[in-house]
């Protein structure tokens, strides 16, 4: 197995490695269901998947290639059904070189489905990307495609289908079935032994399980407990509810919802029906303008040559209207930016599990042709949306495809969901009350039903007017249901819409005004000065667990980066056999990179707003900490040096990190 700065291959792929001759193979330039097809030909008509047996059957088999200087490539064979990709050597099927930090342990998984067709399920919150595209959850891929892994400008790697002869490589290291003759005799002692030792592993083995289980079982019982209990009483709601709305009003929000589709296009600029994917929701507030998020929107910036973002309509008939351009809220992209220093203040507690709702996040797409003009929905009137409040009755109709059987095929003949529920609370975007500030109570939390492909829904109210645009949900990512990242929701089932005047602030006559809204954040900004505080307490537990030890400061700096100069460097004495914390906090809106470095060691490389190391020390000696940040100004910045109290309990932790420097 190849380690070091290049991947390597994992077990799965030991006995079939083609490394990178392509003298007998043919990299495929084409989508899987075109794969067929050119397969069945070259075999003479043949459908199955070895075709004939002969001297032209051929199979696809999978190349993974990593576009950098060292060219690494890992043939796998036909008949597999997803690859994993990351740098945990037990659970990747392409292990990516350790030190390489931008890749993540459980980073991504390539998985075939039924149709033949390849995605990529990004795990958790990893960052990928197809072709420049980011991944929100899934994406189809092609032969050819590029994955970029990490962030913007991180590792790539190519995905190749690849045509060869069946059988690939030749596998010289297993014996060929034999021949066996044998008596009844030996036959019959050889059954009996079989049998006695299958009932005993099974025995053992079903105690263990069993034993297993019942540990797990009580472990879960309670969150199960509840989350039944919450749906049942969701049920209830929901059918109480839907009671209420007009078979006119649900009849027009169904024909309101189209899906958010990127697909590629032929000559003429239409989708050709190849590589769809259906990701998202919208719905037209005038003819040729769709509303919907501003992360769906913002993908259509990052589109490749001869891909479209697209709505298509719902029903058996559906018809596709291609968008030209977008439109994000002005505050979507300056509240980040504004606040950034802030980070996730009051949502990264003990409790935090979940994705942060977004804020502002609304958007229009232009669209090439306008559509049906009868699926128009009108916006409730600002009265109206100032007055709602908790308890209030809401419909929404959409795409539902996060972790949901037949998502696969949902753009193809588009069918929304109906979901009812009730309004039951609204704050501003820091998640603080409004009740004596209306105007800015814009974060409608709800118990509507969602997922992933929800994003963009409309939810209007009794009379069919809308009131909010669905963003986001209490989504708990996990990756550890069979190696492969899920969704699912908290037991609490809150989830987000943005309040629906922000749409009206883009439309003609709107009065958004950016000013103002700075000067509101500043005042909310006020009510988390002590974030720094919060900060170390979060960074101090997650080390003392890792360590196994309490942290004490040890040296405080405080420093500056300039806007003509912006990087700096700390010098730090470290003493063998003691356990340290780094933790650096920049006062600012602009992450800062920072890496600790100490001879004879891999540098530590991090990047954030307050990034953190802990490590132990080898030897006595002098470390430094390097400070770099894209600053347009001057920027105040402080790294605190903690050390662990116990030696013991460093000497301990350093063993199980072997050589490494740093532990994640």
């Amino acid at each position: 197995m190849k380690m070091g700065r290049e991947g390597s291959c994992a077990a799965l792929n030991k006995s079939t490695r083609f490394g990178k001759r392509e003298g007998d193979s043919v990299v495929a330039t084409t989508c899987p269901r075109s794969l067929v097809l050119l397969s069945m030909r070259l075999l003479g008509g043949s459908g199955n998947k070895r075709g004939y047996r002969g001297t032209r059957d051929l199979e696809a088999g999978l190349r993974l290639t990593m576009l950098d200087a060292s060219g690494f490539t890992c043939d796998y064979p036909a008949g597999i059904d997803n690859l994993k990709i990351g740098r945990d050597v037990g659970w990747a099927d392409f292990v990516w070189p350790l030190d390489d930090r931008r890749v993540s342990r459980t980073h991504l998984v390539l998985e075939r489905q039924a149709g033949g067709d390849w995605i990529a399920v990004r795990q958790g919150q990893k960052y990928v990307e197809v072709n420049g595209s980011p991944v929100e959850t899934a994406a189809s891929i092609c032969s050819g495609d590029t994955l970029t892994l990490g962030r913007r400008d991180g590792p790539k790697l190519r995905f190749d289908i690849v045509m060869r002869a069946a059988g690939g490589a030749p596998d010289t290291l297993r014996t060929r079935t034999q021949e066996i003759v044998s008596g009844w005799h030996e036959v019959s002692r050889r059954q009996m032994r079989w049998v006695t030792a299958g009932f005993v592993a099974a025995f053992f083995a079903t105690a263990g399980a069993y034993g297993l289980q019942y540990i797990h079982y009580r472990e879960q019982i309670g969150l199960l407990a509840e989350m039944q209990d919450k749906l049942v009483e969701r049920e209830q709601a929901s059918r109480q509810v839907s009671g209420q709305f007009p078979a006119a009003t649900i009849r027009k929000l169904r024909n309101a919802a189209y899906i958010v589709i990127k697909c590629r296009v032929n000559a003429a600029s239409v989708c050709d029906g190849t590589a769809e994917e259906g990701f998202a929701t919208a719905w037209p507030v005038e003819p040729a303008t769709m509303v919907t998020n501003a992360h769906v929107g913002r993908l259509l910036d990052t589109l490749k040559a001869g891909e479209r973002l697209c709505v298509r309509s719902p029903g058996d008939r559906p018809r596709t209207y291609c968008a030209n351009s977008w439109q994000a809220h002005p505050a979507y992209a300056a509240f980040p930016k504004h606040l950034g220093a802030l980070g996730n203040v009051g949502l990264d507690g003990e409790f935090q599990a979940a994705t942060r709702p977004g804020a502002y996040d609304v958007a229009l797409l232009r669209l090439d042709v306008p559509v049906d003009p009868d699926t128009v929905l009108d916006i409730a009137a600002p009265a109206t949306l100032t007055a709602l409040k908790e308890g209030d009755e809401v419909a929404f109709a959409g795409y539902l495809l996060r972790d949901i059987a037949g998502n696969e095929t949902a753009q193809r003949e588009p069918t929304p969901e109906l979901h009812f529920g009730t309004i039951s609370s609204l704050t501003n975007f820091f998640m603080l009350a409004s009740d004596t500030d209306i105007a800015h109570a814009q974060l409608i939390h709800n118990s509507i039903p969602i997922t992933g492909g929800a994003s963009g829904g409309p939810v209007v109210d009794r009379s069919g007017k809308v009131v909010a645009v669905v963003s986001s949900g209490s989504i708990i990512a996990d990756a550890n249901t069979g190696g492969v990242s899920k969704d699912h929701p908290s037991a609490a089932l809150v989830n987000y819409a943005q309040r629906a005047d922000l749409v009206r602030d883009m439309l003609p006559g709107g009065t958004f005004d950016m000013a103002a809204e700075k000067k509101f954040w500043d005042g909310e900004a006020k009510k988390f000065a002590d974030h720094e505080n919060y900060v170390a307490r979060q960074f101090l537990a997650e080390a003392t667990g890792k360590l196994d030890s309490l942290l004490s400061i040890e040296a405080e700096f405080s420093k500056v980066l300039s806007a003509d100069l912006p990087a700096d460097q700390t010098l730090i004495d470290l003493e063998e056999g003691k356990s340290y914390a780094v933790l650096t906090y920049i006062n600012g809106v602009e992450p800062m990179e920072v890496i600790l470095r100490r001879p004879g060691h891999p540098d530590c490389d991090k990047t954030g707003r307050w990034p953190g190391f802990v490590f132990t020390a080898d030897k006595t000696e002098e470390a430094k900490v390097i400070v770099f940040s894209n600053t347009a100004q001057n920027r105040d910045y402080r790294l605190t040096l903690y050390k662990a109290d116990h030696v013991e309990a460093a000497r301990s932790s350093r063993s199980s990190i072997a050589a490494t420097a740093c532990i994640e």
